[in-house]
């Protein structure tokens, strides 16, 4: 029997205890280890085994400097400071005070070693990327050599991923499909990409502009109901959802300005017809995937934003757009946004298909946005390319800030017909896209949001989970090529020709 290990936070139970369930009729096992005591629970009352590493917020152990040393080079980078700042709840739980973080992921790294030494585990998955526990445990678990992989959402609503290539949201399937597969494809294969991209692109943005839809009263009573579950017994009981308590608290107060205070006191830019841009549409400075393999330029984006709106030639603007759901800026950041005479704010409640079909190119860290832009022809300059698309030969990777101009010229003077001239190579890649990745949802984008529970889809995602388990297996076995692994050594995508 395959013994799988499951660690995830929350939120995921009900869509996580589905796929176990499916699993075991191929023959695979699940354990979970959570972060939340109420989830840890309920696996228990569902009779799985659960484990719960929250646990160490007890252990009055002190580790000392020279124990955190070699914790830090036995299982990193990334390092044990760059671990504690990539977890937003931990972040605010310990607040400045760096050394109770140092110790959390000491106590981390020495909990998954204890855990390795008495359970067998032979797969890992997780969920989300920048905890305390998800990226101690990938180190830890590659030291040992097993496998990890990250669920994520896939290119379309209805696939999904598990990314596997270091921290970088790639996986080896879709590496080996482009380096061992046919160049050209066969015309049923393009005909499958053209339908892929015309099923996508016939799906309009709709969801929700979330982050101003609460009215005052409710975000009155959440605020005031997690202040008053802000005690020293709950923190002791459940010191991570205390943590992200407090990381919530600060996104309402974020709502609360952004609804009823931005809209009157902030004048948004609207986009206008015959106004050359570059799009550069931005997420939460505290989104996971960015801490993880962009934290620099999320920690500081209104420097990033600048450098790309300096890079432009004369007479082109940057149209700035912040994300529906995840969140925006300060109205003191929008505010130094202004200032900069090429850049333009837009209400993030605007459609980004429409801002992305009349930009010249759009510039990304990561995020569905690049792929939309991927789909409708459009040049996409990836910074920092550590999502899938970016592996494509038609994205443009800048790796050091220093490239930026160069690269965004190249791909706005080329524009969209880089995908004219080599649209086998476009399709080539959608194809091996979509036909690597899992069927299934993962979440749902519309109301009500979460994690869908129901068992045909499980049932469906579980056979794909099988068959990856399979495939890791093998691999670390030594009875697949390796080729993927030796590509993924590197630091993302390597340069093409089309460069």
């Amino acid at each position: 029997m395959i013994k799988v290990c499951w660690v995830q936070h929350a939120s995921e139970w009900p869509l996580w205890k589905q796929i176990a369930l499916a699993l075991q009729d191929h023959d695979i096992d699940s354990m979970f280890v959570c972060i939340s005591p109420e989830t840890h629970e309920q696996y228990r009352r569902d009779g799985f085994e659960s484990y719960l590493i929250s646990e160490i917020f007890q252990d009055k152990e002190y580790l000392s400097q020279e124990q955190l040393t070699d914790l830090d080079f036995r299982y990193g980078p990334p390092g044990i400071k760059a671990v504690g700042s990539s977890d937003v709840r931990i972040d605010y739980l310990f607040g400045n005070n760096q050394k109770e973080k140092e110790q959390c992921i000491g106590r981390a790294y020495r909990y998954w070693e204890n855990f390795f030494a008495k359970h067998a585990v032979d797969h890992i998955i997780v969920r989300e990327t920048a905890t305390f526990a998800t990226r101690t445990v990938d180190n830890v678990a590659r030291a040992r050599g097993i496998p990890v992989s990250r669920m994520t959402m896939g290119p379309s609503s209805d696939s999904f991923l598990m990314n596997d290539v270091g921290e970088k949201y790639v996986w080896k399937e879709l590496l080996d499909a482009l380096s061992l597969a046919p160049k050209t494809l066969t015309e049923e294969q393009r005909d499958m990409a053209r339908e892929f991209v015309k099923k996508c692109l016939g799906k309009q943005d709709k969801r929700a502009f979330r982050f101003g839809s609460s009215s005052l009263l409710l975000c009155m009573r959440r605020l005031v109901a997690m202040r008053l579950r802000d005690t020293r017994k709950n923190q002791e009981r459940n010191p991570v959802q205390i943590g992200a308590f407090r990381y919530t608290q600060k996104k309402i107060v974020q709502r609360l300005i952004w609804k009823y205070v931005t809209p009157w006191s902030f004048a948004y830019d609207t986009a206008r017809n015959g106004e050359k841009f570059v799009y550069f549409p931005f997420s939460l400075p505290e989104e996971a995937g960015y801490l993880v393999n962009a934290h620099y330029f999320a920690r500081n984006q209104l420097s990033l934003i600048r450098e790309v709106a300096l890079s432009l030639p004369s007479g082109y603007l940057l149209y700035y757009k912040g994300h529906p759901v995840s969140g925006e800026l300060t109205y003191s950041e929008l505010r130094q946004l202004k200032r900069i005479s090429n850049v333009r704010v837009l209400n993030p409640s605007v459609s980004s298909r429409d801002i992305i079909e009349q930009s010249q190119a759009v510039v990304v860290i990561h995020g569905t946005t690049g792929w939309e832009a991927f789909l409708l022809r459009k040049p996409v300059v990836c910074l920092g390319p550590y999502v899938y698309y970016a592996y494509s030969e038609l994205v443009y990777k800048v790796y050091h800030i220093s490239q930026l101009p160069s690269i965004l010229w190249k791909a706005m003077k080329q524009g969209s017909q880089i995908y004219t001239t080599h649209e086998e190579e476009w399709l080539r890649f959608i194809y091996h896209a979509m036909g690597s990745c899992g069927r299934g949802f993962l979440a749902r984008l519309q109301p009500p949001f979460g994690f869908p529970s129901d068992q045909e889809n499980a049932k469906q995602m579980a056979e794909f989970i099988a068959q990856k388990i399979r495939r890791d297996l093998a691999r670390a076995a030594g009875t697949i090529d390796k080729q993927s692994e030796e590509r993924s050594e590197g630091e993302g995508p390597g340069k093409t020709s089309l460069e």
